[in-house]
């Protein structure tokens, strides 16, 4: 066990990325039922989506104003108690922070598209539905890193880490792109696009293409655990369904204090 712990923090630093059980069938199910459920509340449509059709939403609105509304900044959900406290838990998160920050003290927090105090939620993760691409929709955001201030600094790449879960759309098709080893570089402002009231670091297709990337097949109640500053995402949906996935932020609590009030809780 201790050998294979090993391995998997030599993944995650090598490679700026791990996949692992987070989630086991029921916690999985619930988590997809809270989603949905936020979802039909924002649309004010009551049990308009259920498990069983979430994957055909691309047939069942079609109109581009209630998707963006859906998509709008306030798409998040809160965590259930038991699902946060097994992701407290879980061995193989502890195990890397302690590794990588030298301790495993974080708190999950939502934060929406600017550092706004309204924008900043305890124990709630983001969700997202990404369309397929043959419906000629582009809901995928573009190829980015997650590290929020300054991210040029190497103590910035210790704030925090992001653990990607898809709740429908597990197969390559689907999944996250992911380009391996980016994190080892530190990413040139002049390669980042502009954009104004927003947290996320979009690089320029030129850029991109010093990288390598690649999708992976998940299972249900799998994720990836991502490093801050690995570039991801771009991942157009290639399927037939709609994909449905949703982002669990755990920042470090001894490097929280670096950054703005709003950020400390």
């Amino acid at each position: 066990m201790q050998n294979k712990k090993k391995l998997e923090i030599h993944k995650f630093l090598n490679k700026g990325y791990l996949v692992i059980k987070i989630l086991n069938k029921h916690e999985h199910l619930k988590l997809k039922e809270d989603v949905i459920k936020r979802i039909n509340n924002k649309i004010k449509k009551i049990d308009f989506f259920s498990v069983k059709n979430i994957n055909l939403y691309h047939t069942l609105i079609k109109e581009d104003s209630i998707h963006k509304k859906l998509i709008s900044s306030n798409r998040y959900v809160e965590l259930d108690k038991k699902i946060k406290s097994k992701i407290s838990k879980n061995k193989i998160i502890n195990t890397v922070l302690k590794k990588y920050w030298g301790h495993n003290k974080f708190i999950i927090k939502w934060i929406g598209s600017s550092l706004k105090k309204n924008q900043i939620k305890d124990n709630f993760c983001g969700f997202r539905i990404s369309r397929p691409i043959k419906t000629k929709k582009q809901d995928t955001a573009g190829a980015h890193c997650d590290i929020h201030v300054g991210g040029r600094i190497s103590s910035d790449m210790k704030i925090m880490i992001t653990a990607w879960i898809p709740l429908e759309g597990f197969s390559k098709k689907y999944t996250l792109q992911l380009y391996e080893k980016s994190h080892h570089k530190l990413h040139p402002l002049n390669n980042i696009k502009k954009r104004k009231n927003t947290v996320s670091r979009i690089f320029n297709k030129s850029y991109l293409k010093r990288f390598k990337s690649k999708r992976l097949n998940l299972k249900p109640g799998e994720a990836i655990l991502i490093h801050p500053n690995l570039i991801h995402g771009g991942g157009e949906n290639l399927g037939n369904n709609s994909r449905l996935s949703v982002e669990i932020r755990v920042y470090n609590t001894k490097n929280i204090i670096k950054y703005p009030v709003s950020l400390k809780g």
